[in-house]
């Protein structure tokens, strides 16, 4: 009998060179569902990316730090324990900002699709 459940032990580190984190649980690198990607990632003080419009909802949850959106010209900016869903489509960048005492910014995206 096929098991209803998995357990995910060794995710997939994606490669990287900007200094962040990211483990990828379940997706299309883990386990070829390229409906959603399920991942981890941890960013360096100062991070950023630039504008994007992805092709798919994002939702992010906040676990340590803070995270800055900018989102049709309004900043956002969410706190541990605080999560955004971004619609398909809208253009927006993030930044992660550091609080004192803290070396890193934790935050899990969980969207549709990774890219």
């Amino acid at each position: 009998m096929d098991k209803k459940y998995t357990i995910q032990k060794k995710p997939f580190v994606v490669p990287t060179t900007d200094g962040k984190l990211i483990e990828e649980h379940y997706g299309n690198a883990t386990d070829g569902n390229s409906s959603v990607s399920i991942a981890h990632m941890v960013a360096p003080p100062g991070w950023s990316e630039p504008f994007q419009t992805p092709e798919f909802e994002e939702y992010t949850y906040i676990i340590k730090g803070k995270k800055q959106f900018v989102i049709d010209d309004e900043t956002i900016v969410l706190k541990a324990g605080e999560s955004i869903k971004i619609e398909k489509m809208y253009a927006y960048n993030m930044q992660i900002h550091s609080l004192r005492n803290a070396n890193t910014s934790r935050f899990v995206c969980r969207h549709f699709l990774w890219i």
